[in-house]
């Protein structure tokens, strides 16, 4: 009796054995099977994608071989890693993992982890294939704070400006895409405008004439007839408090550092300011005025300590 138990325990440990045996081996089979699929179809994705890039390269109808080279490395990287997800998913299918499952767990996960990275990925890609900026554009992006330079590089995540300072800036190619963009390059013109203030009693039409003139006089500005000046703070009775602004409104090819030091605004600032010197139009600077009784004795001594203050600060 203990010899026939004995041997079905013995039979029935060497059919579980046996069982556990092919249940890894079979696993372990298609582990092999996944890692030599996924293996091949990342070879198959690499081949995929440079031929990919080589096409978009060789057909994308634009001037600039930088441009289309960057096109081309996206649209390259985006096929690879599409075939690397492609065969990662299919190797997991071959080892047995649900797929739905593991979807969206990895979908939900990836939303929260890199909802900023995939944004500007994203934006990177509508950036390059749209061509709103291109390299070498003047931008100002006003956005929380105001940036303004020329595009020196555009990537998937990130678009480098260089600005007049000569200091670059990496900004997130979101910002470009969420925030308005003034662009300064790619019109066929640009119009510009630059204020000066003139004092009280100064003869406006006067010296609005000579404000454009001295513009217009400058080789950088364009559609000379075009350009014009207008009162910009005298409305409802608003004057300025140290004098009357006078803006200056002209045109300009695009290129160069618009707003840099040698720039047309600068230009025409220096313009105008020589012309009223000239002309002896008076550019006032900030004042306060203050009327006194004199027989206010208290009003008077107040007066008298701000002045005094002033003059020693």
């Amino acid at each position: 009796m203990d010899t026939a138990q004995e041997t079905a325990q013995e039979g029935g440990e060497f059919g579980l054995n046996m069982i556990l045996e092919a249940g890894i081996l079979s696993f372990l089979g298609k582990m092999l099977l996944a890692i030599i699929v996924f293996v091949v179809l990342l070879m198959i994705a690499k081949a995929v994608s440079a031929s990919v890039r080589n096409r978009v390269v060789e057909n994308t109808v634009v001037d600039d071989d930088e441009y289309s080279k960057k096109v081309g490395d996206l649209i390259g990287t985006l096929t690879y890693y599409t075939g690397v997800v492609l065969s990662m998913f299919i190797g997991l299918q071959i080892v047995g993992f649900d797929i739905g499952i593991l979807l969206g767990g990895i979908s939900v996960g990836l939303g929260f982890a890199f909802k900023e990275v995939l944004g500007n990925l994203l934006a990177g890609v509508l950036i390059l294939t749209t061509k709103e900026f291109k390299l070498g554009d003047n931008i100002e992006i006003q956005g929380s704070n105001n940036y303004f330079g020329t595009i020196e590089e555009i990537t998937m995540r990130y678009t480098v400006l260089r600005g007049l300072d000569l200091r670059r800036t990496v900004m997130p190619n979101l910002e470009l895409i969420t925030n308005p963009v003034m662009t300064f390059t790619s019109e066929d013109l640009l119009k510009l405008n630059t204020t000066v203030i003139v004092g009280y009693g100064t003869d406006l039409d006067r010296a609005s004439q000579i404000a454009l003139e001295a513009v217009n006089n400058l080789e950088v500005v364009k559609n000379k007839d075009e350009n014009k000046t207008m009162i910009t703070n005298l409305k409802d009775s608003d004057f300025g408090t140290n004098g009357v602004e006078i803006k200056v409104i002209f045109h300009v090819e695009p290129g160069g550092d618009v707003k840099g030091p040698g720039g047309p605004i600068s230009q025409a600032n220096k313009a105008i300011y020589n012309a009223f010197i000239e002309n002896g139009i008076n550019i006032p600077y900030p004042h306060t005025s203050i009327t006194v009784d004199k027989n206010d004795k208290n009003l008077l001594g107040s007066a008298m300590y701000v002045i005094n203050k002033s003059r020693n600060s």
